[in-house]
């Protein structure tokens, strides 16, 4: 796994949940759990897409990568984690507290 990327979209979602967070009463962690999972979300759809027959990263029509299936669901997974924690650290963590 590259470090890079990671450390961007964490940066980039800091920054955009504090956007948020200004302006807005959801609390600035949440926020950023939000839109890292939207993030996420975003880039499983944007991969299934493009490799569709005939689209971006698949011109030819051949048959699609194998696996990317998974790796969406995965994708999926982790950002209903990230909206569920979101959600939590929002409305009960300081009431667990």
């Amino acid at each position: 796994m590259q470090i890079r990327p990671v450390l961007i979209h964490v940066v980039f979602a800091a920054l955009v949940g504090a956007a948020i967070s200004a302006f807005t009463p959801a609390r600035w962690l949440a926020a950023s759990l939000w839109v890292s999972a939207a993030m996420l979300l975003n880039g499983a759809a944007a991969t299934v897409e493009d490799s569709q027959p005939g689209a971006l990263d698949n011109p030819d029509g051949s048959i699609p990568r194998p696996g990317l299936g998974v790796l969406a669901a995965k994708l999926v997974a982790v950002a209903i984690g990230l909206t569920c924690l979101g959600f939590w650290v929002q409305f009960a963590w300081h009431a667990s507290a």
